[in-house]
């Protein structure tokens, strides 16, 4: 999701970076830009207004003005649309909003996160490994709430898993019926846990059954710190 105004910026970026893009286009209502990343994700920028009023992030190399606000939604390619979409609107909180030929828009409220897009497509079929997204991760308010959708889930057939502990939050997993992982996470304890916001991001964090492959782990990392390091 990036704010109304910036496609210029980005056409040009992009540009100048050598990346080929889908000159913008509409659809579902909003402005998108379509690219290919190195490994041949399909990825988007869609023009949102109600991130407008949102901070871009100042420390990096685009202008904040103009910077990705956050995940404006994902895409699914499907077999069959229709029970992916009963799971989306049944459990998940999702309204099924247009259609447009073989792809249909579900959406939960507005703003980031909002969007969830089938496509009604049988040849488009992910491998694992590079190109392709693992899972698709929804949030919920706190474990209490986590519980009571997974027993929902649990009597609709669905085989979820049990709440794993991944230390900034808590999550359950199940394959919905076209075979994509789907993740429901908490929103805490959340990743200040164990470090100040403020600093967040300038330590690799592992958890405590890592930490004695820590060296190893470090050494096989690429440097992530951009010109001048971290401010």
């Amino acid at each position: 999701a990036v704010p109304e105004g910036a496609f210029d910026f980005w056409r040009s970026h992009l540009s100048d970076h050598e990346v080929s893009i889908v000159e913008p286009f509409r659809r579902f209502g909003k402005s998108v830009i379509g690219l290919q990343d190195p490994d041949g994700l399909h990825l988007e920028l869609v023009e949102v207004p109600e991130v407008n009023e949102l901070d871009g992030w100042s420390d990096g190399t685009i202008p904040a003005e103009y910077a990705v606000r956050g995940f404006h939604g994902a895409t699914l390619a499907e077999e069959r649309h229709q029970p992916t979409a009963e799971l989306l609107t049944g459990h998940l909180g999702f309204e099924k909003q247009d259609r447009r030929d073989s792809r249909y828009l579900f959406t939960c409220g507005n703003g980031l996160g909002s969007a969830v897009e089938i496509i009604e497509n049988s040849g488009l079929n992910g491998k694992p490994g590079r190109g392709t997204v693992h899972h698709i991760a929804f949030r919920t308010a706190d474990e209490e709430e986590q519980l009571v959708l997974r027993d929902r889930l649990t009597g609709d057939g669905y085989h979820v898993t049990e709440p794993k502990d991944r230390r900034y939050f808590s999550s359950i997993y199940f394959y919905e019926s076209g075979g994509v992982l789907f993740e429901i996470a908490t929103d805490g304890p959340g990743f200040d846990r164990d470090e100040a916001e403020r600093n967040l991001g300038h330590e690799l964090k592992l958890p405590p059954w890592l930490e004695d492959q820590r060296n190893l782990i470090e050494a096989d990392l690429p440097d992530l710190a951009p010109p001048g390091g971290i401010s």
